[in-house]
């Protein structure tokens, strides 16, 4: 683990493809309708998840982040190793809903 940087999950702000109501220009809605099941691998699901790549690239890049693992169907976010630094400035940024620190919880 580099120096200095703890895990974190990332919620970005944006719907995950579960509860993405179609409100972008281009990109149809992901989510199912009431009594219908969701369609992850649909040709609507993989053009918003491109969407939240772009927009989650855009957001790490900005923060100087390394992006470990992607979250895009019932939540959209990713895990990252960052520095207290980092964790601030994703924070601040309007595109973010939320960064909390990554625990492992263990059940007796």
């Amino acid at each position: 683990m580099p120096s200095g940087r703890t895990p974190y999950i990332v919620e970005l702000a944006e719907e995950p493809v579960a509860t993405y109501t179609g409100r972008l220009s281009g990109l149809a809605r992901t989510r199912p309708a009431p009594g219908e099941q969701l369609e992850p691998q649909s040709g609507a699901a993989k053009s918003y998840r491109k969407h939240l790549g772009t927009q989650r690239t855009a957001v790490a890049e900005a923060a100087g982040v390394t992006v470990n693992e992607v979250y895009t169907t019932a939540f959209n976010g990713f895990s990252a190793r960052l520095t207290a630094a980092q964790v601030e400035e994703l924070k601040a940024d309007k595109r973010v809903r939320s960064v909390t620190k990554s625990q492992v919880v263990r059940t007796s």
